[in-house]
């Protein structure tokens, strides 16, 4: 009985004790949340929690403890110190508790949750690893960190989560987890051994950014110095474009000061090339008074832009001061042999404070930064190929005009500014073209660039001592001006005291020299229509002002254009235009006409292939305008031209004309008055045209059509209709001739017709149909009719080239006025009436009109029909001899012929019925045969020479008379002699005239 009581007692004490400490569980649910929540014991919680864990902790917001599902202590904005320096704060402090410890009234806790904390540590760390090493009751400890930020110095890191371990007998630190380093999310572990011990404690960690965008491993100890050392590796994913990932190693060591990466060795593979960047260097990050890293590289094939980027992310973390020393590196598309550049990066953006690079073409570029603030960099550019240089640089940059050829070198020095918006701002330029084969000009300046998707506005304002430019180079550079797809735009002011256009040896003199050029001015964007506008422009030459002002669209418009040039000398300004595009003034700028002042006006406004236009020109008292409708396209311009000059005399004098202007003064050729003009006009690349002229010179005036066909073989075309011609002397027109002759140009005018034809005395001939044939040595006037004398004239005459120029003529008249032929003819023919027709076929040779004479070659034939010849009566003569007859013998005496030769040089008039003259001509001397009058009253038969040459005549003139019967009448021979215009007759057998 007493072991069954025994063991009902037991039994009992068991329930009473379960009961016992159910009823303690129950009451410590109900009560202590209620005790430990609130602020009734919070000095107390306080301390406990700062015993617990081994820190001052204060607890700002409320207190939670709950016991359900599992013990917990939960406090809101705490703060927890360290006794060693470092501060860390918290929004909320969670600690899950041991349930037994928590039932005899202790706090033992299993696992730590810190949610929002910031921790701040001092570096270097107070005892180096001493000071993470965890006390002594977080051995079994499980910490978790939510959402947190740790500040290690002037380090920080945001977003962190970390499963933080301890233990062992050595205080192992093990921790891991996420972070967000410089906005980049990474995962991280970090082990820290042997963090209680005397030695160095071995400290492992890894960085994994996310997207593989790289990582990074350190290996190495930290000390109790809080000097860390050990390897620093890892892997950069692809920094831009083809950039492959960056592969680096070094050696690491970290004190309080600094953290230095020394023997850096880096690694880039550019998989689309198989090529390898190489870098070796240094880097330090100084961290006070404020964090900085200095980079010391030295590398070769890098891909500048991925340099770039890698660059920038790492000042979003760090602010960076680099120092590189590059070779065999690209940007874009460009090779830089070498690249020198001192540089600071943060995350406002990157600036340069020293740069030294090698350029395309053998350039090179330099930049210092000022060390005074606020002022900008002074560059220095030297290039002497620019055109190399550009062209390889505008692989890179598509903006970049091409180099105009021919300008040589460029060098310049400035003062570069880069602003945030990307434009580059060069003031207080110093700068050269040329030099060495090249002409040199210096220059100075300003120069804005601000560069875009499509081009680059800039503004450039440059003035030039002396501007020295080469034929080539000018042709050059309008080109680049007026291409139609301009990738620069922006204001331009060009100045230069002195331009000169050269050859390129130095020592020749200027082509050309002008002074006081100024070019205000503006390259026009595509919404502006594009090209170029010129607000004003001028240019001295000598005496002569040009000035003007327009805008050219890209597509070849203009508008409103206006151009001025006017001077005291207009050959000195065409000689010094003409000598300054490399060209050799014709003889004809030598000319009197061009000796004057003058005045040329343009205005033109329009699209490229119907631009109206006006020119005007005042040459002394000469009048040009021209109203033309040019398609520049095409190359062809049509509109109204007039010329006008007061004097005709005084303009042929002034064109050089004195010699055709005859002995007396033009007033002969082409008589007094002045020169009219007015015409339709057209223009192309290969003809100049007069479609419609009507011109007065002096006393002559003409109409018609004309066209000059340009090239190597220039040609005249066309018609003329003229009211009045008139034509020079024959030394005029014979002096004419040789010089068109002389000439390349070809005539060919099918039809010219003349009301009438004078010369200086009188008409010559009405109603005039021809042509004007000029070629191959000969000119040619063809005479399809005339009126002259009464009659009709046709036939040809041909002058040929050469030493002693020919002269061909065959023509024919037919139904003439006999006395007016004899009269205008100047040889004292004694015909009263009549009508002549006239063969001639004659050829001659010389350079004068009397060389012409005196070798003057062919036939003459004339026919004439009831020639009255005054002087001459040989009724009366037949009437004398009947008489005579009929009291004389047979045959007669002397003295009977004497008065029978007498009764026929009476002043009375005989008509014969016709007349035939065939005479042939050779050395200038026509000579008579088969040549006589015939009439009812007798017949007259003529022989003898008639010497143009020497205008001599030696005619034997027989006449005899008509008598009834069976009886011939004697012959009566006339010797006709002397000059003529003025002929000696003399009788033979001793007769003589009354």
């Amino acid at each position: 009985m007493s072991d069954a009581a025994d063991h009902r007692t037991r039994v009992a004490r068991r329930i009473i004790a379960v009961l016992v400490v159910i009823g303690l569980a129950a009451v410590a649910i109900v009560y202590l949340p209620r005790i430990a929540s609130g602020n009734y014991h919070r000095a107390a919680i306080e301390r406990l929690a700062s015993d617990a864990l081994g820190r001052r902790v204060s607890i700002a917001g409320p207190i939670e403890l709950s016991l359900l599902p599992d013990p917990q202590l939960r406090a809101d904005t705490i703060t927890i110190g360290s006794p060693k320096g470092g501060l860390i704060t918290a929004a909320t402090l969670k600690l899950d508790l041991a349930p037994l410890p928590l039932l005899l009234g202790r706090l033992r806790a299993t696992r730590l949750t810190l949610r929002k904390p910031d921790v701040t540590l001092p570096w270097p760390l107070p005892g180096g690893a001493a000071a993470v090493a965890p006390p002594l009751w977080l051995a079994s400890l499980h910490a978790t960190i939510v959402d947190g930020v740790f500040r290690l110095g002037s380090l920080t890191f945001d977003h962190v989560d970390l499963s933080i371990f301890t233990g062992g007998p050595n205080a192992v630190l093990a921790a891991s987890g996420t972070l967000t380093i410089g906005g980049m999310p990474a995962s991280v572990t970090l082990d820290i051994d042997n963090t209680g011990g005397a030695a160095p404690a071995p400290v492992q960690s890894t960085i994994r950014l996310d997207g593989n965008a790289g990582r990074m491993a350190f290996k190495g100890t930290l000390d109790h110095a809080s000097v860390l050392r050990g390897t620093l590796s890892g892997m950069l994913a692809g920094l831009g474009g083809t950039s492959g990932p960056v592969d680096f190693h070094g050696d690491l060591a970290a004190d309080g000061a600094v953290v230095m990466l020394r023997e850096i060795d880096a690694r880039v593979t550019d998989p689309r090339i198989g090529d390898a960047s190489h870098t070796r260097g240094s880097a330090t990050i100084v961290l006070r008074p404020a964090p900085l890293l200095r980079l010391d590289l030295t590398g070769a094939r890098w891909r500048i832009g991925a340099g770039q980027t890698m660059l920038r992310r790492m000042a979003a973390v760090l602010p960076i001061a680099a120092r590189l020393d590059l070779t065999d590196s690209r940007f874009d598309h460009l090779t830089v042999k070498s690249i020198h550049a001192d540089l600071t990066s943060d995350a406002a953006g990157t600036q340069l404070q020293a740069l030294a690079m090698s350029l395309p073409g053998a350039g090179s570029l330099t930049l210092a930064r000022s060390t005074t603030p606020g002022e900008a960099e002074r560059v220095r550019i030297a290039a002497p190929d620019p055109a190399r240089t550009i062209a390889a640089l505008r692989a890179s940059y598509a903006w970049l005009p091409a180099w105009p050829d021919g300008l040589g070198a460029l060098t310049l020095t400035g003062h570069l500014r880069m602003r945030a918006d990307g434009a580059i701002d060069l003031a207080g330029l110093k700068g050269a073209l040329g030099g060495k084969t090249w002409p040199r000009s210096g220059f100075t300046g300003g120069l804005k660039v601000r560069p875009g998707r499509h081009g680059a506005t800039m503004a450039a304002d440059l003035a030039f001592d002396r501007l020295r430019l080469t034929p080539a180079a000018l042709g050059a550079l309008r080109a680049a001006l007026l291409a139609k797809t301009a990738t620069i735009t922006g204001p331009i002011a060009l100045r230069a005291r002195t331009l000169d256009i050269v050859t390129q040896a130095k020592t020749a003199p200027p082509l050309f020299t002008g002074t006081h050029l100024l070019i205000d001015g503006a390259l026009r964007d595509a919404t502006s229509g594009g090209g170029v506008a010129l607000s004003l422009a001028t240019l001295r030459i000598g005496q002569t002002l040009l000035v003007g002002h327009g805008a050219r669209r890209s597509d070849g418009g203009i508008m409103a254009a206006r151009w001025l040039i006017t001077g005291p000398d207009a050959a000195a300004t065409l000689a010094a235009v003409t000598h300054g595009f490399g060209g050799k003034p014709p003889p004809w700028f030598g000319l009197p006409v061009w000796h004057h002042r003058f005045a040329a006006a343009l205005v033109a406004a329009g699209p490229m292939r119907a631009l109206h236009t006006g020119l005007t020109l005042h040459l002394g008292a000469i009048r040009a305008a021209a109203l033309p409708v040019i398609d520049l396209a095409g190359g062809i311009a049509t509109g109204a031209v007039t010329l006008h000059a007061p004097n005709a005399v005084a303009l042929i004098r002034d064109l050089g004309g004195a010699a055709v202007l005859g002995p007396r003064n033009g007033l002969d050729w082409p008589g007094a008055g002045s020169v009219s003009l007015r015409a339709s006009a057209f223009l192309s690349d290969d003809r100049i045209g007069l479609p419609d002229f009507v011109l007065s010179l002096g006393a002559l005036t003409t109409s018609g059509s004309l066209s000059l066909r340009l090239g190597d073989r220039p040609a005249v075309a066309g018609s003329i209709a003229a009211d009045t011609l008139m034509i020079p002397a024959a030394g005029t027109l014979l002096h004419l001739a040789g010089a068109a002759m002389a000439g390349k140009v070809r005539i060919a005018l099918p039809r010219i017709t003349a009301a009438r034809i004078a010369d200086a005395e009188t008409v010559v001939a009405r109603h005039v149909a021809g042509s004007l044939a000029l070629g191959d040595g000969a000119v040619t006037l063809g005479v399809d009719r005339a009126d002259v004398a009464g009659g009709v004239l046709g036939g040809e005459a041909t002058i040929t080239d050469g030493t002693a120029p020919g002269l061909t003529i065959k023509a024919h008249l037919q139904n003439a006025d006999a006395a007016r032929l004899a009269q205008d003819s100047g040889i004292a023919a004694p015909i009263g009436a009549g009508t002549m027709g006239v063969a001639a076929d004659l050829t001659a040779h010389g350079t004068t009109p009397a060389d012409w004479r005196k070798t003057l070659t062919g036939s003459v034939m004339a026919l004439g029909s009831a020639l009255a010849i005054r002087g001459v009566d040989l009724a009366a003569a037949s009437n004398a001899l009947a008489q005579a007859l009929a009291r004389q013998p047979a045959h007669p005496a002397d003295a009977l012929l004497r008065t029978v030769v007498r009764a026929a040089l009476q002043n009375g008039t005989t008509v014969f019925d016709t007349a035939t003259l065939q005479g042939a001509v050779a050395g200038g001397v026509m000579t008579l045969d088969q040549s006589s009058l015939t009439g009812t009253a007798g017949s007259i038969g003529l022989g003898g020479t008639v010497d143009f040459a020497n205008d001599r005549l030696a005619l034997t003139a027989t006449l005899q008379p008509h008598l009834d019967g069976t009886i011939p009448a004697p012959a009566l021979p006339i010797d006709l002699t002397g000059s003529l215009d003025h002929p000696h007759i003399v009788a033979h057998r001793g007769a003589s005239p009354p």
